[in-house]
């Protein structure tokens, strides 16, 4: 069945983020934000298209035998690797049209950093590198005397993390810090 060993982890992903979703509404409930003190500035963010989709030339530019529209080449050969060669097979099997792939290059422009899940590179005391499951980059972010490390309801250490292990990486600054990781007990899928 296509798509078929892509819907197993998916699936996994979203019952994280699901999870992720309540534990970091009950952190920034609870207050246990980096504010001083001071009134609140959590805000309501509403999504709203910002700009109309993008002219499709009448001359498309082939690629592996794939028609990508020239419009949307330089983009799509900015996404991860990983990410353009499940796009590309989706493509070939016609399972994608070229309005959902400019879809697609655009949710992955606009991402959330800010809760990744993947799985454990390498992991030290100053930092963790992981491989995202979604785009397959490998990214580091860093670890501090303030992140929170779990496996279950156990507190970890970064030497206690295992290479290949599902992890879930929350960060308040654009994925460059962690300030929770949860450490799934599972390998990579």
């Amino acid at each position: 069945m296509p798509g078929s060993k892509i819907l197993a982890p998916l699936i996994a992903i979203a019952a994280v983020m699901l999870v992720a979703s309540v534990s970091l509404a009950a952190v920034l409930i609870s207050g246990d934000g980096d504010d001083d003190g001071g009134s609140s500035n959590n805000a309501a963010v509403i999504a709203t298209p910002t700009s109309k989709p993008t002219a499709l030339p009448a001359t498309p530019t082939v690629q592996s035998g794939i028609v990508i529209p020239e419009a949307l080449r330089a983009r799509f050969e900015s996404l991860p690797e990983k990410l353009r060669t499940e796009i590309l097979d989706q493509l070939d099997k016609g399972l994608l049209r070229v309005q959902q792939l400019e879809q697609l290059i655009r949710g992955y422009e606009q991402r959330n950093t800010g809760v990744r899940v993947g799985s454990v590179v390498e992991a030290d005391a100053d930092s963790l590198r992981l491989e995202v499951y979604t785009t397959g980059e490998d990214v580091e972010v860093a670890i501090t005397a303030d992140t929170v490390i779990t496996r279950g309801p156990t507190r970890i250490t970064p030497a206690d993390l295992r290479n290949d292990e599902m992890v879930m990486v929350i960060s308040r600054d654009n994925g460059a810090t962690a300030f929770g990781i949860e450490a799934l007990g599972v390998q990579a899928p």
